[in-house]
Parts: C-alpha cells; sequence; structure tokens
C-alpha cells in the first residue's frame, strides 16, 4: 500500500483543488494537493515538502482530517488529509494545469480523483449548515 498525503488547504472560507496536467496519469482529473510520502519521512513532512515542491509556499500541517482507501488496480494507496495553514510565500503551481479556491461543500462536484472523493464528501457534511 503507497502512503499518500493531502492537503486540505483553507484561504479565505476555501479550500485549494489543484488539476492534474494533460500528460499525467489520470489526466485533467483534480485533487487535493499532496503527494507520495518517501521513505523516512512523516505524513506531514512529505506534505510539507510537496506542497513547496508543488507550489512555492510554505506551510504549517495541522491535525488529520480524514483517511481514504482507494485501490486503482495496479495498487492500494492510503491518503491521509490533514488541514494546513499556508504561511509564507506566493501561490505558483508548477506540475498542475490549474487551481481553483472552491467553497468546501462544493469540492465534490469537481471531477476528482476516486481515491479524493470521500474526503470531499466528508468536507460537504462538515460544511453543510
Amino acid at each position: 500500500m503507497q502512503l499518500v498525503t493531502a492537503a486540505l488547504l483553507l484561504h479565505e472560507g476555501n479550500v485549494l483543488l489543484a488539476q492534474r496536467s494533460a500528460n499525467d496519469r489520470l489526466a485533467l482529473k483534480w485533487e487535493f494537493p499532496g503527494g507520495k510520502v518517501e521513505i523516512g519521512e512523516t505524513p506531514e513532512y512529505c506534505l510539507s515538502r510537496e506542497l513547496y515542491e508543488e507550489f512555492g509556499i510554505t506551510t504549517s500541517i495541522g491535525e488529520h482530517f480524514a483517511t481514504s482507501d482507494y485501490d486503482y488496480g495496479t495498487g492500494t494507496l492510503r491518503i491521509l488529509a490533514y488541514w494546513v495553514t499556508w504561511t509564507n510565500g506566493r501561490l505558483q503551481p508548477t506540475v498542475h494545469a490549474q487551481t481553483r479556491w472552491v467553497a468546501p461543500q462544493d469540492v465534490h462536484e469537481f471531477d476528482l480523483l476516486p481515491a479524493d472523493i470521500p474526503i470531499a464528501h466528508r468536507l460537504k457534511e462538515l460544511y453543510a449548515t
């Protein structure tokens, strides 16, 4: 099982979604930004590293929000989603086709990666009031 992290990065009440580039596996699908945990890394360190590499921002990783397991047929991913605070830097995507700030209750309306869908549903439930 591959361990992966995902950021629930909030700004002005919206959460960041990123669209995979056209030449990526699962091209043009939307995702919560993050990445694969490397050997010797904690999930929190991985997420902070990935956000710096992919967006040029420094962050503070907060509480674990949700876990999602999904089998893509080539192996199972376990995604650990964390609340994230943006602490410094200007958001400049380097590997994604585009990004969007989306109301948490509307995230499920995007064409998300299958493994991210349970996290989106949990967000919708949390913000449905």
